[in-house]
């Protein structure tokens, strides 16, 4: 199931300016995706939202030393 949801998540690649290609993700699907592993993991639901959200967020801003990955 795993697979599946991470799939509906990814956008794609893109090149790089080293030819190396960088995975995009849908912003509101990544959320979502984060918002359930927290949940799974115990996190109450409303929390797992607005972590998963603020993760997110802090891609898109351009910290991902604070986002998703972490």
């Amino acid at each position: 199931m795993a697979s599946s949801s991470i799939a509906q998540v990814w956008s794609g690649s893109v090149p790089t300016e080293r030819g190396l290609s960088r995975r995009h993700y849908v912003p509101a699907a990544l959320g979502a995706f984060c918002s359930r592993l927290l949940a799974a993991e115990g996190l109450e639901a409303a929390m797992a939202d607005t972590v998963a959200r603020l993760l997110v967020r802090a891609d898109l801003h351009g910290h991902h030393t604070h986002g998703v990955v972490q």
